[in-house]
């Protein structure tokens, strides 16, 4: 007979064993914590991955794309979306009625109000009843305050797999940015395009966050100034031998 108070360790291990209980309440009760747990997971996900981003790989995006991939296969866009719902809660951590509100809420419209600047989500709660709205009526009120009508879900720009390349760029090793180098001659302009659109998407995010990742925004400002001086000088060497 089993015993009337199990734990949730004891459950799990339980139900896959083929070990269930012969009573309706307990399997009820076996089955109620299941539904709540299945609830929170993706959010308590979200908020761990954000958490070691920011505490163990500040500056170091590589290394948190492998660990997250070795360690949990988490990839591309679903890694991201979980990193986006992670990084609202951990900033919302100071606000116990918003943060709770948002603990308890799908992860579907979590990603959708993740969009919002942080110091709207609290009004966007008061305002909507979202607990009550399913995941698109969350995404249409999300761009209503941002003023924009699209109401398809939302996902970052571009081609389906972009987010598998850009993994690819981050993880990119000598030999790569060698064949990088050995294209530049003739897809330059592309390549500069592409990184700058890159580098904006990006600096835009790192600063609309309320605990901004200062480390990295160092990095990236003093790469770009070094990148600027070095044309800058280029630009003054090749005026000075045309003139």
């Amino acid at each position: 007979m089993m015993d009337a108070v199990m734990t949730e360790v004891n459950i799990m291990d339980c139900v896959r064993g083929g070990r269930l209980p012969a009573a309706l309440e307990d399997k009820t009760r076996w089955l109620g914590w299941a539904v709540t747990a299945t609830a929170v997971l993706p959010v308590v996900t979200s908020i761990l991955l954000a958490a070691v981003r920011r505490d163990h790989f500040a500056g170091n995006v590589a290394g948190w794309v492998e660990w997250a991939a070795t360690g949990f296969h988490l990839t591309g866009a679903y890694r991201d979306h979980l990193r986006a719902v992670g990084e609202m809660m951990l900033d919302l951590r100071e606000q116990p009625e918003v943060y709770d509100r948002l603990y308890r809420l799908a992860h579907d419209k979590l990603l959708a109000i993740s969009r919002l600047p942080r110091r709207d989500v609290a009004r966007f709660l008061a305002a909507y009843p979202v607990a009550k709205m399913d995941r698109d009526a969350v995404r249409a009120a999300v761009n209503l305050v941002l003023g924009q009508t699209e109401t398809t879900p939302s996902r970052p720009a571009g081609r389906p797999g972009l987010e598998d390349a850009i993994d690819s760029l981050i993880a990119g090793n000598a030999a790569s940015l060698a064949a990088m180098r050995a294209t530049a001659p003739t897809r330059s302009r592309e390549m500069i395009r592409i990184g700058f659109g890159l580098v904006g998407t990006a600096a835009e995010y790192l600063m609309s966050a309320a605990a901004p990742d200062t480390a990295t925004i160092a990095a990236v400002s003093a790469q770009l100034e070094t990148t600027a001086r070095q044309l800058r000088e280029f630009n003054r060497r090749l005026t000075a031998i045309s003139s």
